[in-house]
């Protein structure tokens, strides 16, 4: 049958089917078409996968693990556990029904596919060969794209196949994975994945806004900024809401911007944020809170069929969190958190859904239960979930006290009220500012409002008008909602860097790459900085190597606060002084240069030597530099 005598709806299913196929197509020509974004792609990959560990850094990593190994076999239930302790005495697990659920689906979904692939890659080769064999690839990727980017394509390949060929014998040695860590392994391949693209994104939408330039600016600090890539390689969800969160500050900036002023752009935000759900429910319904006044605030319009669709997007894109909840608990919108928390012994099948469990920012439910009947279950579900997302905000609005913001934001030191005993003694946490000095940037961003008058109606006119306006106000939405949310849970032990604030990060990167003095530097001195940032990030690591040998991890991390505060404060004066004045470009260049050295030397000892001691390194070669370095 020709394609002209086909039906009409086959056409359609026909039509429908292709476009994920070439959707994908598309997006792979877009990567392999723009240069730096591959090159950034890779080259994040490259570094998160020199310090990755296969093994468990927090205990209830192994709940997400059986997650993603049951999913795997059909099973939304994790007994039988196939990961971990066999006492099942393990943090993150649920009892619903006399079974075992875990929690985060969403990302142990996104990782079922690479733990297919590896189980069946293992019964061909052995996975630390193939792991080996693909960072080289991902090193000798991103040395060609570097290459390319700056004209030197001849360098860039030469220099980068011997460098590949070298680290790939490196790496031939040491013992196989166990075939049960895969689904560990799957799970962390996936947060390195979510931060690599994370940094990409963050380039895609500065590039849009101020040229490639403060593009590359913005995805390099974005990847090197310490929450993240401290958490990149570690199986938790913050890499990936963090990605869920950036995709849809760019898709609400396209959807405002001339040519790209489509419905399907705007169905983006409300997409991820639907997603975010399946992965964090709490994150999930904060982003959304950001999202939906703003959106509605400054879109072009709003007619009825526009909002039809903006629901029916997020609807199919909330079907699989829906549906896993209905699964378990019969119940569609009452999310894994708010499920009865499993504890050793009590698995009896008396437990309820809507028995206390955890609530999204670390209290219960207070044991409400759900109504009987479908709908009343349902509507019950959503009301609990509401009054524990609003009770929590407003929890966090009373939490801001000068105290605790200072141990969260700037310094940690012995902060009072930390369980300390929990992290061996050692005082490793660390604060926003401490661990991502580039944030402090914004610390000088009132300077660039002085003598500006106060907001009037056409002011807020302008905003709604304005893409990249309309856009900072979304981003500085979310940053308040998901700080005032997880804000009375913090400071904490085993946050080390904010990790519950990752997703707000490159947030605040985007906002420091808005500065004019930042655009100056990337326009007028970009390879300054890069030169400066490479010499300053191996004088860095050598010092600090030499400098912290024989200490213990809490004195290390303690000492890398103090260098990055002053790196930080440093950086915020700069930008202070460049608002007021006509500042040389090359002393910000300088500057920056110091901040993203501080930031790399920070997360390579962390991951290499703070933490690796007795880890599973997937490289040999990190476990070789691990050797090398005097630290401990």
């Amino acid at each position: 049958m020709s394609h002209a005598r086909r039906p009409a709806v086959v056409r359609r299913v026909l039509a429908a089917a292709r476009r994920p196929l070439t959707a994908w197509r598309r997006g792979l020509a877009a990567l392999q078409a723009d240069r730096p974004a591959t090159a950034l792609f890779l080259g994040s990959v490259a570094f998160y996968g020199l310090y990755l560990r296969v093994d468990v850094f927090i205990v209830d990593t192994f709940a997400v693990a059986n997650t993603a190994s049951a999913l795997a076999g059909g099973r939304l239930a994790v007994d039988p556990l196939a990961f971990g302790p066999s006492d099942v005495r393990l943090p993150g697990l649920h009892a619903v029904d006399g079974r075992l659920y875990g929690r985060n689906y969403g990302h142990a979904a996104a990782a079922v596919p690479l733990l297919w692939a590896l189980r069946a890659l293992s019964a061909a080769v052995e996975i630390r060969v193939l792991l080996a064999g693909l960072w080289s690839l991902c090193v000798l990727g991103a040395a060609v794209q570097v290459g390319r980017v700056v004209g030197r394509e001849r360098v860039g390949s030469l220099a980068g196949s011997a460098l590949a060929l070298a680290l790939l014998g490196a790496n031939l040695g040491g013992r196989g994975l166990p075939r049960e860590s895969l689904s560990l392994l799957s799970l962390q391949l996936t947060t390195v994945l979510a931060a690599a693209l994370l940094a990409v994104v963050a380039y895609r939408l500065l590039r849009a806004l101020h040229g490639r330039r403060v593009g590359v600016l913005a995805g390099v600090t974005t990847a090197v900024a310490g929450p993240v890539g401290f958490w990149a390689p570690i199986p938790k969800r913050h890499a990936v809401t963090a990605l869920l969160a950036m995709v849809a500050l760019y898709g609400f900036y396209r959807a405002r911007t001339g040519a790209d002023r489509r419905v399907r752009h705007r169905a983006i935000p409300y997409a991820a944020a639907a997603l975010t759900a399946w992965v964090s429910a709490p994150e999930g319904l904060a982003l959304l809170a950001a999202l939906g006044p703003v959106d509605l605030l400054t879109a072009r319009e709003n007619r009825p069929r526009t909002l039809a669709l903006l629901g029916g997007a997020f609807l199919l894109a909330l079907a699989p969190f829906l549906l896993t909840n209905a699964a378990v608990s019969g119940n569609p919108l009452l999310p894994p958190r708010m499920w009865p928390d499993y504890a050793a012994g009590t698995l009896d099948g008396g437990s309820t859904p809507g028995a206390a469990g955890t609530a999204p920012g670390g209290g219960t439910t207070g044991g409400r239960t759900a109504p009987p009947g479908a709908l009343a279950a349902t509507i019950g579900g959503a009301g609990t979930a509401l009054d524990v997302f609003l009770a929590q905000l407003d929890r966090g609005v009373r939490a801001l006290e000068p105290r605790r913001l200072f141990h969260v934001l700037v310094r940690s030191g012995r902060i009072p009220g930390v369980d300390y005993a929990r992290t061996g003694g050692y005082t490793v946490e660390l604060a926003l500012i401490e661990a991502a000095p580039v944030v402090a940037g914004l610390l000088a961003a009132p300077v660039a409002l002085c003598g500006r008058r106060l907001p009037s109606r056409a002011a807020f006119g302008r905003v709604r008008r304005d893409p990249i306006r309309a856009t900072d106000l979304f981003a500085a939405a979310y940053v308040a909602v998901l700080g005032l949310l997880y804000l009375p849970r913090l400071p904490l032990h085993s946050t080390i860097t904010v990790r519950y604030l990752v997703p707000v990060v490159p947030f605040l990167v985007y906002g420091v790459c808005r500065l004019e003095p930042v655009h100056r530097v990337a326009e007028r001195e970009g390879e300054r900085l890069a030169a400066l940032a490479v010499a300053a990030t191996v004088g860095g690591v050598a010092l600090a190597a030499v400098a912290l040998a024989g200490v213990d991890p809490g004195t290390a991390m303690q000492a890398h606060a103090v260098a990055n505060l002053a790196v930080a404060g440093l950086f915020a004066a700069w930008l202070a002084a460049a608002l007021a004045t006509d500042l040389d470009a090359r002393v910000g260049a300088a500057v920056l240069a110091l901040v993203l050295a501080a930031s790399v030397a920070f997360l390579l000892l962390s991951g290499i030597e703070y933490f690796g001691q007795g880890r599973g390194f997937a490289l040999p070669v990190a476990r070789s530099l691990e050797r090398l370095f005097p630290v401990r």
